[in-house]
């Protein structure tokens, strides 16, 4: 790496340039080793051996965003509230929940897990991370980490410049890299990403480096250059937005459409639908030409209009709207189509798993709720609820179809619950010399989580019966009688 790559740093001042020198120092310790923490081969290739190759002939590995900021109602952080305005169009299924519960973040995974294919190396959670720091890395430490570590589930970082500048009170609208200030954050957040979450070993490596998705990647090419190929060069895989036709692109490691906002849709007209923009992403994944830098986004709805509505600014924006099903399943198959390996995998962008103001989520959500939108009015064209991780486990992932809840006893009489939504209660009841009681069984008292997020319970008292009715959140059903 040139240091010169860096001269124009020397604009924001001594903070950038001792945040500089740390990213240098630590940057000659990755070249060396190929990568973050992934060796060099004999051959001279770069690799990290736990991540899965299959050639591309597999089925697509998900990319579903996650955010981790969402705090209960009035009580500090970021919450689902701003001005008293309710900022989610939909009602999440599990209510306005913590990031910091981690009987929520686990209900997500499970679901995420569950819906393509029952392992979690298909599916890889994008954290959007932006500050305040201390909110983010709290929940991540404390709540979803050690949750993720227990699987084969991969992450990484999502990093949104626009919303870190609005938190550090350095203005909102697009962000302008060619000021000190945010050359600064810039810096000092790649540091501080660097050293906190790029060795962990679930981060999701790309030829050996780790991934980071960049929102608003545009103005960072545009305005500060050398950042953005120093940081490059420094070993880590940066997949920024799409922005137009092929050719205007700037240098990125591999690109995706975060939003269905993209690629030249906003000058097409304020109201579309989503079949009204889907010939845009086509043309554009043709003028790719098969090249094997673009990770095809599944987004099917996009409605800034209604957030801006909502906080009180103004609809000044558009809306790109899902009208049912069919929908769905056209937008997931125009990517599956165009999705071309990167190193070994395929790769598809949701977006969201957990709910963001301005696009619907694949999170699940209450029945009877607005579903679809058309012009700013509520359509109830078809529920909502699971039919997008239904949509995503039957195209992307037919020969894993869903498995309903289960309870099976083991030899040592063990009673393991497989599939199960603790979220939906149990109905327990417990036969003790003749006599039968309900008993109530209340996470995480009591059970204890496995590896694979199916839960055990080792009842610690002598009993002649156990029946145990169990209703998932989704509806499905099981029972079972223990002896």
């Amino acid at each position: 790496m040139r240091q010169d790559n860096w001269v124009g740093l020397r604009a924001a001042g001594a903070g950038a340039l001792t945040a500089l020198a740390l990213l240098l120092s630590l940057a000659a310790g990755a070249e060396a080793q190929g990568g973050f923490d992934c060796p060099v081969a004999p051959s001279g290739e770069v690799g990290c051996p736990d991540d899965p190759v299959d050639e591309g002939g597999g089925p697509p590995v998900l990319i579903a965003q996650e955010n981790l900021w969402f705090s209960e109602p009035r009580q500090g952080g970021i919450n689902y509230f701003v001005d008293g305005h309710r900022i989610l169009p939909f009602e999440p299924l599990l209510g306005l929940t913590s990031s910091s519960n981690d009987l929520v973040k686990l209900q997500e995974m499970q679901w995420l897990f569950r819906y393509t294919g029952q392992t979690g190396r298909n599916a890889i959670f994008s954290v959007e991370w932006f500050a305040p720091r201390d909110l983010i890395d709290r929940n991540l430490r404390k709540t979803f980490l050690p949750l993720l570590e227990r699987t084969e589930g991969r992450w990484n970082i999502f990093y949104d410049p626009v919303l870190a500048s609005v938190w550090r009170g350095h203005g909102p609208g697009p962000v302008d890299f060619s000021r000190p200030v945010i050359r600064q954050m810039f810096q000092d957040d790649m540091v501080f990403l660097r050293e906190k979450y790029f060795d962990h070993p679930n981060y999701w490596r790309i030829d050996g480096k780790p991934v980071l998705h960049v929102w608003a990647a545009r103005e960072l090419v545009r305005n500060a250059d050398e950042l953005f190929q120093s940081l490059r060069s420094s070993g880590v895989y940066i997949c920024g937005d799409v922005f137009g036709q092929r050719g205007d692109e700037p240098p990125l490691d591999c690109r995706t459409g975060f939003t269905a906002a993209t690629p030249d849709v906003v000058s097409q007209g304020r109201f579309q639908s989503v079949q009204d923009v889907l010939p845009s992403f086509e043309r554009y994944f043709q003028s790719n030409g098969g090249n094997t830098d673009m990770i095809p986004a599944f987004s099917f709805q996009y409605d800034d209009v209604e957030f801006r509505t909502r906080i009180g600014t103004g609809g000044t924006s558009i809306q790109i709207l899902a009208q049912g099903r069919q929908d769905l399943w056209d937008w997931l198959d125009l990517a599956d189509a165009y999705s071309e390996p990167i190193d070994g995998s395929r790769y598809i962008w949701v977006g969201t798993l957990n709910g963001w103001a301005e696009a619907t989520t694949i999170y699940p959500t209450e029945k009877g709720r607005r579903e679809f939108w058309r012009q700013g009015q509520s359509r109830g064209v078809e529920p909502y609820h699971f039919a997008v991780l239904e949509v995503i486990q039957r195209r992307l992932y037919p020969d894993s179809p869903y498995k309903g809840p289960r309870v099976e006893r083991l030899e040592d009489g063990a009673i393991v619950f497989r599939n199960c939504d603790f979220f939906a209660g149990f109905r327990i009841k417990v036969t003790v010399d003749g006599v039968t009681r309900p008993f109530d069984l209340n996470p995480p008292e009591g059970v204890e989580l496995l590896d694979n997020l199916d839960w055990v319970w080792r009842p610690a008292f002598p009993y002649q019966k156990i029946s145990i009715r169990v209703k998932n959140i989704d509806g499905k059903r099981t029972k079972k009688i223990v002896r």
